[in-house]
């Protein structure tokens, strides 16, 4: 299970307007799925967040992730953007209501946040 979030957002739908802010979202969305095809599914949490699954091992998890994020950061925007994401894996298991899956990946999440962004943690 992976959630993440698109670092800066705010200050990007400040500095150049939610239309801009609505484009990098679906470049996100787009570049997400790009990644993923056939592996799982993800979607929009809320905000500038998303959340997926993918039925594979852990470390290929963080492989396709790592993949998706490269290609973030090799789409360079009009004005020189580069977007990034800080992202939180976790490894979930029957044990696990979903209320504890996305709290523990939110918590992982925020973490590659406080350290320096642009970054994935496992957990």
């Amino acid at each position: 299970f992976f959630m993440f979030d698109i670092d800066n957002f705010k200050e990007i739908n400040d500095m150049h307007g939610h239309m801009f802010g609505n484009a990098v979202l679906a470049m996100v969305a787009d570049k997400l799925r790009n990644a993923i095809n056939g592996y799982g599914i993800a979607a929009r949490w809320g905000g500038d967040e998303f959340i997926g699954i993918l039925a594979v091992e852990p470390m290929e998890t963080r492989r396709i992730i790592s993949q998706f994020m490269d290609a973030l950061r090799n789409e360079k925007k009009d004005n020189g953007l580069t977007v990034t994401v800080s992202v939180g894996i976790i490894e979930i298991n029957e044990k696990f209501s979903m209320e504890q899956v996305v709290k523990k990946a939110d918590e992982v999440m925020y973490y590659s946040k406080e350290n320096g962004r642009d970054r994935i943690t496992f957990c």
